[in-house]
């Protein structure tokens, strides 16, 4: 299917915004993300390849880190679904951003002794010891990655530090753009959103001009010496999981 061409110039409100852009931007999107079960989705497919590495582990506790974690929603969902199943874990949230970190430290932190939270830039990895975490999870993080080369840079460090990961993001297609204009304009009307901020319309458009095919991710995974699995979630959204299989 032909794909737009990918957007590198522009970049979001979440990227270079004001500090009340960046938070309504945030905001927003984890309303979308609840509205549309998007960390139930994430976590049927994460589930077969945490459990995996999880009885690999032979009893020791678990340890996952999660890249570019915003406000600390995917996070707090994780650890309530590991709570359900008696599955101990410690959490290693990350987030480049002060804002960021300093909101999930209210929702994490400071009420789960298990959660650290920690600045890091998900493109600077370097700092980790080999195999120091288990499990890597990224979550609408890749397409703010300008470069290719910096993908394959991340999915390196990221097979590096961790026994596997799974990347979650959007898929650059020509549905994606028009769907997730129509939701974001539309579904506020008949109040399936609440209303979505400017900031949050622009971004969420110029998003899915700025992720990657499935052509794309496979070609940039190959590079990186990695054997990996590529799948849809939901229509226009796409998982890139890696389990220590290696080209």
């Amino acid at each position: 299917m032909f794909s737009p061409k990918r957007e590198k110039g522009r970049k979001e409100y979440l990227d270079v915004g004001s500090d009340d852009a960046y938070l309504q931007v945030a905001r927003d999107l984890e309303v979308i993300c609840r509205t549309f079960k998007r960390y139930e989705a994430a976590m049927a497919r994460i589930e077969p390849l945490l459990m995996k590495l999880f009885h690999e582990r032979d009893g020791h506790v678990f340890t996952v880190m999660e890249l570019g974690g915003g406000l600390g929603g995917f996070a707090e969902f994780f650890m309530r679904q590991m709570d359900q199943q008696g599955i101990p874990v410690n959490y290693i949230f990350t987030e480049v951003n002060p804002l960021g970190r300093q909101e999930a430290l209210k929702r994490l932190a400071l009420q789960d002794g298990r959660i650290q939270v920690l600045e890091l830039d998900a493109c600077d990895i370097s700092a980790r010891e080999d195999d120091s975490v288990d499990l890597v999870l990224c979550n609408f993080m890749l397409h703010h990655i300008v470069e290719e080369r910096d993908v394959v840079h991340l999915f390196r460090g990221a097979a590096r530090i961790g026994r596997g990961f799974f990347f979650y993001d959007s898929e650059r297609c020509w549905r994606a753009i028009a769907g997730t204009w129509f939701n974001l304009h539309f579904l506020p009307v008949v109040r399936v959103l609440p209303p979505m901020a400017r900031e949050t319309c622009y971004d969420g458009v110029l998003s899915q001009k700025r992720a990657f095919t499935i052509p794309e991710l496979q070609a940039m995974a190959t590079e990186a010496g990695l054997e990996v699995e590529i799948g849809r979630i939901l229509p226009w959204e796409l998982y890139v999981s890696w389990a220590g299989r290696r080209v």
